[in-house]
């Protein structure tokens, strides 16, 4: 059956669990922008956590930005709202009833508020984290480590304000890895400067060459395959500046923390919480994004969310389709008119950045060991040449840096031309003395992470020659004498094809 990679705008959450969650962690955030309002109307009866890092806090940095007419409207209307007990009963639920004039922050008292019937069973969360897999893939002809978000060109469908000239648009946003870890979206060579993409009349069109890279993810991390990415692109006009894109950044990273910590108290942990964690607040950053800014009375975009699902190196898009590209609206949300801007972006697969790949890596049948076929006299501990008869074609990732997952610091060695680990010391080698890595690449394996189609795990560390050998075989033969010892190894997994 074919591999197959799939791409898609974030859509609603189908789980009823998982939007419980989102809907509870954006639920916090809305409530605190309705404390944040409230504040510039009655400083005194309601004031501001005391908490540095507490939500309030980072929304008051985007209510202080705005024009002074607009803060008043909007604390206006928050005033009305908390008139009407009916509004906020409808609106939040149990959350009603959190104090807004309390000097704990919204999020600290919500904690202590439950979400019913919100147990997941280890069922469930291995159908929530797999990621989906559907349309036509084949192997592509070289392998991936690198995921990339490219794009190519961006058309005003209409512009903010025709009457205040041409826009200067800015693109910001995070991306998050299949572990849930996020990271800002930034101009390439300048961390703190999200991407300009230039100024814009009405209906102007700008393309993009080379492209704009937007992010980029390395697939060597994390876990097993298939692999989920999220990309959450915020644009915004040259007025809403840095600042603006600081705060939705530190605002993400919150509602993800909200949804976070329920998908922890609903039992999951680990890697699985991190990717939840990133889709649910993706999700829900959407919608509160969208909830606030109406309620407030401001120009902002909506957040467009892009996911893709990875399935392994090999895999591609439509045959044999290294790159797929795709067009996505961006629109403004709010009461001061409605922008509209189109992009096309593309999802990328790559390869030799942060670590390059070398196939031609072969099993010998005679002694269990792993050795590089594409050099001559490949010398075997039971005497004469490694036997590469019935062996897949292996390939390992060399010069990769310090990734979490995988271990460096595995050699090939010139002599007998097979793998050994160059952090003991006394590596024996079957061509007498001991292994020579003079010439050898970095070479990096994947511990611990179990079976999968491509990858075939049971690869063992000797504790006596060093040497990597296929532990589900019986007879490993030691240079070192006797058989190879495992005792003390991980459990490799390598790539190969048959």
């Amino acid at each position: 059956m074919s591999k197959m990679n799939t791409y898609a705008p974030l859509g609603e959450l189908e789980d009823p669990k998982l939007k419980k969650i989102g809907q509870r962690a954006a639920s916090v955030i809305e409530l605190a922008a309705i404390r944040v309002a409230a504040h510039h109307a009655d400083r005194k009866k309601f004031p501001l956590p005391a908490e540095p890092d507490s939500v309030e806090t980072t929304l008051a940095a985007w209510f202080d930005a705005m024009p002074a007419a607009r803060k008043a409207a909007a604390a206006q209307q928050v005033v009305q709202h908390l008139a009407s007990p009916e509004f906020l009963s409808s609106r939040f639920g149990k959350l009603s009833e959190i104090d807004l004039s309390a000097s704990k922050s919204i999020s600290a008292q919500a904690s202590s508020i439950p979400l019913s019937n919100l147990k997941f069973t280890a069922a469930e969360i291995a159908k929530l984290t797999g990621a989906s897999v559907r349309g036509g893939l084949s192997p592509q002809l070289e392998l991936s480590n690198r995921l990339r978000l490219q794009v190519s060109e961006v058309h005003c469908g209409n512009e903010s304000d025709p009457q205040a000239g041409k826009d200067d648009m800015w693109l910001g946003g995070t991306m998050v890895d299949e572990t849930g870890d996020t990271q800002k979206i930034h101009r390439q060579g300048n961390t703190k400067k999200s991407i300009n993409l230039g100024k814009f009349d009405n209906k102007d069109t700008k393309k993009y060459s080379p492209p704009v890279e937007v992010a980029a993810f390395n697939l060597t991390g994390g876990s097993a395959f298939p692999k989920s990415y999220i990309v959450i692109i915020v644009l915004c006009e040259n007025d809403d500046g840095d600042l603006f894109s600081e705060t939705l950044n530190d605002l993400l990273a919150k509602t993800e923390g909200e949804a976070k910590e329920w998908i922890r108290r609903a039992g999951a942990e680990g890697g699985d919480l991190g990717k939840l964690g990133g889709e649910i607040a993706a999700w829900a950053y959407g919608e509160l994004v969208d909830w606030i800014s109406t309620l407030w009375g401001d120009i902002i975009f909506a957040p467009v969310t892009l996911t893709a699902n990875i399935v392994d190196y090999d895999a591609v898009w439509n045959d044999t389709k290294r790159k797929e590209t795709r067009s996505v609206m961006a629109e403004t949300k709010g009461q001061r008119g409605h922008a509209r801007y189109q992009f096309s972006y593309t999802w990328k697969l790559s390869e030799k950045d942060d670590g390059s790949f070398q196939s031609g890596w072969r099993w010998c049948n005679k002694c269990q060991g792993l050795f590089f076929g594409g050099r001559p006299n490949p010398k075997c501990p039971t005497g004469g040449a490694h036997d590469k008869t019935d062996s897949g074609n292996y390939t390992l990732t060399h010069n990769l840096r310090e990734t979490k997952g995988w271990q460096s610091d595995w050699r090939w060695c010139n002599k007998c031309q097979g793998l050994f680990f160059g952090g003991r010391p006394n590596p024996k080698c079957p061509a007498g003395g001991a292994h020579d890595k003079t010439d050898s690449g970095n070479y990096s394996l994947w511990h611990n992470a179990g079976e999968s189609s491509s990858q075939q795990s049971d690869w063992r560390w000797c504790n006596k020659c060093q040497g990597l050998f296929f532990g589900g075989r019986p007879n490993p033969k030691c240079p070192a004498g006797g058989a190879h010892d495992k005792t003390g190894s991980g459990n490799y997994s390598l790539y190969h094809e048959r």
